[in-house]
């Protein structure tokens, strides 16, 4: 689709953020884009698992692949991960790669504090980055007999 190639959308845990991004790469699937869902601590966790760890490597290379090479990528739950220099490092080089390839990329977060500067300007950007901010919305996982 048209508009700029990152979208960022911003809201409290339980409203439907994760699944505001995973109906859009199904519509972005099937519209014929190579899409792929991302969630955020896991890949951080894998990739520093891999440290030393030979059997890891292949697993965490191919993850940083997929995260590349698609079309359209979901990072679902930014910010989730501690917000260490190395987690904030890891992410700020998804986001340079994808925004230097012009690559749509959905980013579903509770709020951007642990992003790295240069993370920040470009989703300032409007030229870049479309932002969703849900500030108000409910939670709605008690409506659906879901534990908050």
């Amino acid at each position: 689709g048209d508009g700029p190639p990152f979208v960022v959308i911003l809201s409290l845990p339980g409203t439907g953020k994760s699944h505001l991004a995973i109906a859009a790469l199904s519509a972005y699937a099937a519209a014929g884009y190579w899409v792929s869902y991302t969630f955020v601590p896991q890949y951080l966790a894998l990739q520093r698992a891999s440290f030393g760890v030979e059997a890891l490597r292949e697993q965490a290379t191919s993850a940083w692949a997929t995260i590349n090479k698609a079309t359209v990528l979901a990072l679902d739950d930014w910010g989730l991960e501690q917000g260490t220099d190395w987690a904030k490092k890891a992410i700020e080089e998804v986001v340079v790669y994808r925004a230097q390839r012009g690559l749509k990329t959905i980013i579903t977060a509770n709020h951007l504090k642990n992003a790295e500067e240069r993370s920040r300007s470009r989703f300032a950007d409007k030229t870049l980055t479309r932002m969703v901010d849900c500030v108000g919305a409910v939670d709605v996982r008690p409506f659906l007999g879901r534990n908050a």
